[in-house]
């Protein structure tokens, strides 16, 4: 919800008015106002319904095997990808687009050192590039040969407005009460381990 929260100002104030969002102009429900919209607790059954009814759902924590068995990329460049993640320790995670159950769904795997806070930043990673996906074609694994530059084309654009978002963010859920450091987001559980 807070970060749905966000995106929605962001897009109102910078599409609206072509001002760029700023800690200041942007404001988030504090945890008491967004228990009164949502529960702020997700049952299982509840993730399950939210994830078949959404048009991009966002399955976090999935396992590298799953990850790289939907993604839109080959398993070597994943593969490649992880191992170039874990030695330059830049982020805690990765994150591709997928197909499952003939829709687009946007994946997550945690390295096991992921913090809270890291895991609340990959969520907006991954609203970010739902927002851009949003505007194109449902597409599909085997559909039109410019599908995977779209996708590759989304996921870039989302990696550079989190460098520009986080911050904002981070501070606008800070202000308004969020720890996110204390936040836990709901996944499917699974870390990925490295032996040195």
């Amino acid at each position: 919800l807070v970060v749905e929260e966000f995106l929605n100002c962001v897009n109102d104030m910078e599409g609206n008015s072509g001002m760029k969002a700023t800690d200041g102009s942007i404001f988030v429900s504090d945890p008491l106002q967004a228990s009164k919209k949502e529960p702020l607790v997700f049952l299982p059954e509840w993730r399950s319904m939210e994830r078949q009814s959404s048009k991009c759902p966002i399955r976090m924590g999935v396992s590298f095997n799953e990850f790289s068995r939907l993604s839109y990329q080959p398993s070597s460049f994943l593969q490649s990808r992880l191992m170039t993640k874990q030695s330059e320790r830049k982020d805690d995670y990765i994150l591709t687009v997928g197909w499952a159950e003939k829709k687009r769904c946007i994946l997550v795997s945690y390295f096991s050192s992921s913090s809270n806070s890291e895991k609340a930043k990959t969520y907006l990673h991954a609203c970010l590039v739902r927002h851009f996906l949003a505007s194109t074609s449902p597409g599909g694994k085997e559909s039109c040969d410019g599908e995977a530059e779209t996708v590759q084309k989304a996921e870039e654009t989302a990696e550079r407005e989190l460098v520009r978002l986080w911050p904002i963010f981070e501070r606008c859920a800070t202000n308004a009460g969020w720890k996110l450091g204390k936040t836990e987001c709901s996944t499917e559980g699974y870390e990925m381990y490295f032996n040195d």
